[in-house]
Order: structure tokens, then sequence, then C-alpha cells
């Protein structure tokens, strides 16, 4: 699993789950915070529909955070006030980034934990985009009905 989809996957999963699982490494490795969670500023990057050329919409608020496990370097950032899940991404990125043997059985372990938590959030997106669509408003559908939008709709 690559960095980006693993961190896509943490951005949003249970905050309790997240710690869960730093607090198993720690307790298997040596944990230093090279920089602590710090609130930072990134350009939020957007893609504009028609001509697909990517724009930069504003700034957001992130947190962002270095450590090392084991003397592997890991980075950690997330978006808002979350200073916690910065820690535990770069905790996870150092762990995942490790050749060392002891971490095999725990990042295969975490794996399969991620793909699991990956359909939950896909079935949640889901379904959120279900109740989403069923609001959605035809208008061709609605300037047929009406006899048109020519200024004598009976609308």
């Amino acid at each position: 699993m690559n960095s980006e989809r693993r961190t896509r996957i943490l951005q949003t999963v249970p905050m309790e789950r997240l710690s869960a699982w730093v607090d198993e490494v720690g307790r298997l490795g040596d944990v230093r915070w090279i920089k602590p969670a710090r609130p930072g500023l990134v350009m939020m990057r957007a893609r504009e529909t028609v001509r697909q050329e990517e724009f930069y919409v504003g700034e957001i608020h992130v947190c962002e955070s270095t450590v090392s496990v084991d003397g592997e370097w890991g980075y950690g950032v997330a978006m808002g006030n979350q200073p916690e899940r910065a820690d535990g991404l770069a905790v996870l990125d150092a762990v995942f980034h490790s050749s060392q043997e002891k971490w095999k059985s725990l990042v295969r372990e975490i794996e399969d934990w991620l793909v699991a938590e990956e359909a939950r959030q896909e079935e949640a997106w889901r379904k959120e985009f279900a109740l989403v669509r069923r609001s959605r408003v035809d208008f061709e559908m609605m300037d047929e009905e009406d006899g048109g939008l020519d200024g004598r709709s009976t609308i």
C-alpha cells in the first residue's frame, strides 16, 4: 500500500484506533519526536472540470509532525487542528518505511486493517452520496414540464 492511499484512509479513521496502533509501536520500538506536531499552512490544489487544469484554491490549516522510530524517520500531516493525528500518521509512516524485520508482521496487520477501513469508508461515502443524490434537481426535465423557460412559464 502506498503512502498516499494509507494517508487518505488514516485521515478519517477514529482517533482511538489510530492511537492504539501508535501505542503498539511505542511498546515495540523507540519513538522519538524530531518535530512534534505544530500548525502550518499549505496551498490546496483543485482541478477545473472543463479544461482539467489544476489551480490553487487557497491555503488550508494543517498540523505536521516528524518522528523517528528505531532510527527510521516518518512524516505526518493532518488537515485542521489535529496534532495527535499528525503525530500518529508520522509514527505509522516511519514503521511503514522501516526495513527492520521486527516491523513486518505489524505492517501486514495494519495494512489488513487499512483495507477493511477503506471499504468501510467507501460504503459510508456511497450511503451519503445516495442521500444527497435524492435531492438532485434535473433542470432540463423541469424545462420540458413547464413548457420552457422563455418567459411564458407557468412556474
